[in-house]
């Protein structure tokens, strides 16, 4: 009994309370998901959902937006939802900011490019 896993209630059905779902079922962990309307059907369902793989990698949490990008992507595929990948253009507003766009474009030929 000691090694038993017991049933795991999951509050609310927006983006992390079925992620949170998800990955217990696939882990073989029953849960139940409970939501008070429908699923997504606030902030989750609505946001424009704009991410950008490379805007974090010179801070603290740039693995966690590449990792979060990587898996919109696997998970958009695999349950054939609205997911597409969109070209984004950074416009210099500051000169100040010049140096930071100049590496943002030898990093990017880099990467993409060779």
């Amino acid at each position: 009994m000691a090694n038993e896993i017991g049933k795991v209630v999951i509050v609310g059905g927006g983006i992390i309370g079925c992620s949170i779902a998800y990955h217990l079922t696939e882990m073989g962990i029953p849960c139940t998901l409970v939501e008070r309307v429908s699923i997504a059907c606030a902030a989750s369902g609505h946001a424009g959902g704009f991410l950008a793989r490379n805007w974090s990698d010179h801070g603290p949490t740039g693995p966690l937006s590449r990792e979060s990008f990587d898996l919109h992507k696997k998970y958009g595929a695999m349950f054939d939802s609205d997911y597409r990948a969109a070209d984004t253009l950074e416009v210099l507003l500051f000169q100040r900011k010049i140096g930071t766009l100049l590496q943002f474009i030898v990093w990017h030929y880099f990467i993409f490019v060779k």
